[in-house]
């Protein structure tokens, strides 16, 4: 197994890839990280600060986890469809609502508003009322 430090080089040139060299991985950052700051990490003259790491993983829109090698599990995020995230909340409170449970822990909130917005991303559709007061009904 690879240590962490080199996982995370071997994930940062898979990314330098995708993103089409370091230039535009520095461009992506807002110039917060620099093309040699990102050539001295891949060529391991320089060991990352967390803040850098932090910078990398939100350029590429990854994991932190995953850039530093923790985990597989999905290592791009999709952005984020704010439109579906608000529709996603907006049919919550209106199922807590209609079944009573406006004083659900806020957490269990988050879990259901997620659940939601997972099972509809991706989907061309509105949540469907039925559906998310399966969801609801599940979690509560």
């Amino acid at each position: 197994m690879l240590s962490g430090l080199k996982q995370f080089r071997m994930r940062l040139a898979i990314l330098v890839e995708m993103m089409g060299g370091q230039s535009e991985l520095a461009r992506r950052s807002g110039d917060k990280i620099t093309q040699t700051e990102i050539s001295r990490l891949l060529k391991d003259e320089r060991e990352p600060m967390f803040e850098t790491a932090i910078g990398l993983a939100a350029a590429c829109e990854v994991s932190l986890d995953w850039l530093a090698g923790r985990t597989g599990r999905v290592a791009l995020r999709a952005p984020i469809d704010k439109a579906l995230l608000k529709e996603s909340v907006e049919s919550a409170q209106e199922g807590f609502a209609e079944l009573e449970l406006e004083e659900l822990p806020a957490s269990t909130k988050a879990e259901i508003v997620a659940d939601i917005y997972e099972t509809y991303s991706g989907e061309r559709r509105k949540p469907q009322r039925r559906k998310v007061m399966e969801i609801i009904r599940a979690a509560a």
